[in-house]
C-alpha cells in the first residue's frame, strides 16, 4: 500500500459519518491502523475501511448516479442487495407509483419495508431498482 501515497482514491467506509470520501492518500500508518486522507487530513482507521478505488489520473471521477433504466426485484437476493447498498426503489401498486427513490431497511417474504417505516406486501406491490453507473 505504500506506493498508493500521493495518488488520488475513492474509499468505501463502514461508519455513518464518512460512507464515501474522495482524496489524496497522503499516509498509511500499519502499526497504529489507519490512513489519513487529504486534503483536510481526514483520519480514517483500518477496521471502519471496506474498499478503496484509484480515481483516473489528471481528473475527478464521476459520482455514482442511478442507471435510467431499472429492473423489478424479484428474487431475494436481489432484495437484500437493495438493503445493503442503500439503492434507490420505486414501489408501484398497480399503475400507482406509491413511492420514489425511497430506500429500503428490511424485507422478508412477505413485505419490504422503507426506511420512512413504510411498509408494503410484495404480493400487493412492484418494486423497481435502479442500478449505479459510475464509481462510487
Amino acid at each position: 500500500m505504500k506506493n498508493w501515497i500521493g495518488r488520488r482514491v475513492t474509499i468505501l467506509c463502514n461508519d455513518k459519518l464518512h460512507s464515501r470520501v474522495k482524496g489524496t492518500l497522503r499516509k498509511w500508518d500499519e502499526h497504529n491502523e489507519w490512513l489519513v486522507l487529504g486534503p483536510h487530513d481526514l483520519k480514517l482507521p483500518f477496521g471502519e475501511v471496506c474498499t478503496i478505488r484509484l480515481l483516473p489520473e489528471g481528473k475527478n471521477a464521476p459520482d455514482a448516479a442511478p442507471h435510467s433504466v431499472g429492473y423489478i426485484m424479484k428474487d431475494k437476493r436481489q432484495f437484500d442487495n437493495a438493503v445493503l447498498f442503500g439503492s434507490e426503489v420505486m414501489i408501484w401498486r398497480k399503475d400507482r407509483l406509491e413511492a420514489y427513490r425511497a430506500t429500503l431497511s428490511s424485507h422478508n417474504a412477505e413485505t419490504v419495508t422503507l426506511s420512512d417505516g413504510r411498509t408494503f406486501r410484495k404480493a400487493e406491490c412492484t418494486c423497481v431498482v435502479r442500478s449505479l453507473r459510475g464509481m462510487l
